[in-house]
């Protein structure tokens, strides 16, 4: 327990300095982000493996990341993510039941059912998690576009210009073969 306490102190102590970071910094380059997000796993992996592994009350820190991902990137890095955190609750799974831990953590058949079913959970959590992330990605991209294509209008371009320059972007953002226009003059 002392263990745990102290990491747990150490994550939240390490939590507050990225929020001033990250607060402070005026743009963080995709590597940061892609680092702070493994150490954001490393940390849970460790708090995990320290308090009973699986059954651990800090295995819900591994949807943070999975979140994290999701948010950040969209579907294909959300996947990625839980693969790996597969693969570490797999590798931590395997190493309390064969260490000297093994009398603490069986390896029952309950607790085979229970770690399926967290990770099964974890897994499923993290395709639908990924999917909405890659939505709301997709959803962020076209409001971007839509609102350059607004600026497209000017008075300088006239109408037809304006016309053709909102039909390029348009064209570009949806990835269409022709654009209609329908002008009502008054």
């Amino acid at each position: 327990a002392e263990l745990s306490y102290a990491l747990l102190v150490g994550y939240a102590l390490y939590s507050v300095i990225v929020l001033v970071f990250v607060e402070r910094a005026t743009r963080l380059a995709p590597r940061d982000g892609e680092f702070l997000h493994g150490i954001d796993i490393l940390w849970t992996a460790v708090l995990t493996f320290v308090s009973n592994g699986v059954g651990s009350p800090f295995f819900l820190f591994f949807i943070f990341v999975v979140l994290a991902a999701a948010f950040r990137w969209g579907f294909r890095a959300t996947m990625i993510t839980a693969a790996v955190v597969f693969g570490l609750v797999a590798v931590q799974t395997l190493i309390l039941a064969a260490g000297p831990w093994g009398t603490l953590f069986s390896l029952s058949g309950d607790e085979i059912n229970r770690t399926i079913m967290r990770v099964a959970y974890l897994l499923l959590s993290a395709f639908m998690v990924g999917y909405l992330g890659e939505q709301e990605k997709l959803l962020r991209a076209e409001t971007t576009t839509m609102a350059a294509a607004g600026r497209q209008p000017r008075v300088d371009l006239g109408l037809g210009g304006s016309v053709t320059a909102v039909a390029r972007e348009l064209l570009q953002t949806f990835d269409a073969s022709a654009v209609d226009f329908v002008i009502q003059d008054f």
